[in-house]
């Protein structure tokens, strides 16, 4: 579908991908990013191929990535906390996001969606020490929240040893609309800070 030249085409001309058993409708004025399976973007002629998937067009997956960051110091070993870094970019989602490189936080203004949302750490501590993450929403997981706000999940671990590195994952799936914030959270079990070696946190339109 990509090599069609959309020149003569109008407006909300339809192409469906048998292979993907997926409906696209042209969109002549459009120029979203790029993105497998939903978003095409012809060789010739402009616009942008949109699937019609129940995702809105302006709906685009946000991914942002960071390297040697740190945790919020914190008193408190039950307090849900943020992170400090200016190592953080966002990598995709231009347009329908905007960013915080202090605190790994997206704030969403497409229209309303539904994404799966998913937050991936490399960790490190001085000393043995236990830890959760979580994707927070509109500061949901914050302070002494107790987690499991619908569509949560938070993972834990327990860091025996101080010399090797761990990787923790947790998924939220959660309906955004314009104005909305995800940022990624953490608690920890005894340490006031934690070494994050690499972070990473995404966001993909489902529905």
């Amino acid at each position: 579908m990509a090599n069609i030249d959309t020149s003569p085409l109008p407006d909300g001309a339809q192409c469906y991908v048998t292979s993907l058993r997926r409906l696209f409708r042209f969109r002549k004025h459009s120029t979203a990013t790029a993105v497998a399976d939903l978003v095409i973007v012809p060789i010739a002629g402009g616009g942008r191929w949109i699937a019609e998937t129940g995702v809105p067009s302006g709906a685009l997956p946000f991914f942002a990535a960071a390297t040697n960051t740190n945790t919020s110091p914190t008193q408190s070993t039950t307090d849900w906390v943020g992170t400090i870094s200016s190592n953080y970019a966002m990598q995709l989602g231009t347009g329908a996001w905007t960013f915080s490189a202090g605190s790994c936080s997206g704030v969403y203004h497409g229209p309303p969606a539904t994404y799966l949302c998913r937050l991936v750490t490399t960790l490190t501590f001085s000393t043995p020490d236990t830890a959760q993450i979580v994707v927070d929403h509109n500061s949901d997981m914050t302070g002494t929240a107790a987690g499991f706000a619908e569509g949560a999940q938070f993972v834990d671990a327990a860091l025996a040893d101080s010399t090797e590195s761990y990787v923790l994952v947790a998924e939220r799936i959660v309906t955004l609309a314009t104005g909305d914030s995800i940022d990624p959270r953490f608690r920890l079990g005894g340490e006031n800070d934690l070494d994050i070696e690499r972070l990473t946190l995404s966001a993909i339109p489902i529905g």
